[in-house]
């Protein structure tokens, strides 16, 4: 991502951090003029995929527990508590597609996938070498 693209990224987030809605839409508004005028509107998806990432960030990184179904008081939580304790925002996901365990990820950088769907996957990965 190019310096050009976080700098409308984060002058977009300036923008709009502390504004009503009503205020927000039309920083918004003369933000996209701006990007229009300065001939740079074609770097819009980036920029807002920057902005997405720094909107994130501001309340601190966020830790993304994808589950096959909502469980409430099991040892997970114990690693939710202890991920909290590390400056990460916890937020869940139930996704259907797993048949059971569970894959953290930690911000962008890092995945921990302890999924059936995942050790299956990995299994016939090892299978097809």
């Amino acid at each position: 991502m190019s310096k050009k693209t976080r700098r409308y990224a984060n002058a977009l987030l300036n923008a709009v951090q502390n504004a009503s809605e009503k205020e927000a839409k039309d920083r918004i508004a003369r933000f996209l003029l701006l990007l229009k005028k300065r001939g740079d509107y074609r770097m819009l998806g980036q920029v807002l995929y920057a902005f997405k990432s720094a909107w994130k960030k501001k309340d601190g990184e966020v830790a993304l527990f994808v589950r096959a179904r909502a469980v409430s008081g099991t040892p997970d939580r114990v690693l939710e508590h202890i991920i909290e304790r590390k400056g990460y925002k916890v937020e869940e996901l139930v996704n259907k597609e797993l048949i059971g365990g569970l894959t953290v990820f930690l911000g962008t950088s890092y995945c921990i996938d302890n999924s059936v769907k995942g050790r299956l996957k990995h299994i016939q990965a090892l299978l097809t070498l």
